[in-house]
């Protein structure tokens, strides 16, 4: 059942494969296992992913809210807070946010990285022991 679509992947824009899995049909990247690209059957071009093809945009937000908040040294809970204040949902958990609310967050990770960098963040106790061997070594 490897019936060849004009359909994009979007992932990488390749060719788009008809795929029967345990949920019924799909489309999928003809390139994988390189990219894992999925789109829902019948295709509708405009409509948003669903299923696992948002599961994996969430998972990619969240990956990046967590980098952005772990460059800043926030906490659970200054993270809870970042995201009332900012978004005014009181929800945390990405997988749940709409559409809309995933580009809103993304916009303002954005701006807040232009407007305020993150700042490096201090030496582990492992780097610092590192550097002192190494200067050590060199003496």
């Amino acid at each position: 059942m490897k019936e060849e679509q004009e359909i994009p992947c979007p992932e990488c824009n390749a060719r788009m494969v008809l795929r029967k899995g345990k949920h019924g049909n799909f489309f999928g990247c003809s390139t994988y296992p390189t990219c894992t690209g999925t789109r829902k059957h019948p295709y509708v071009p405009g409509v948003q992913p669903t299923g696992a093809a948002a599961g994996a945009t969430r998972r990619k937000l969240q990956e990046s809210f967590d980098k952005f908040c772990n460059s800043r040294a926030m906490s659970p809970i200054a993270r809870s807070r970042w995201i009332r204040e900012n978004l005014g949902q009181d929800l945390t958990d990405i997988s749940r946010f709409d559409d809309a609310m995933c580009k809103l967050l993304t916009a303002y990770m954005k701006v807040e990285e232009k407007l305020d960098p993150a700042p490096p963040l201090p030496p582990t106790e492992l780097e610092i022991a590192f550097r002192k061997a190494k200067e050590k070594k060199k003496r």
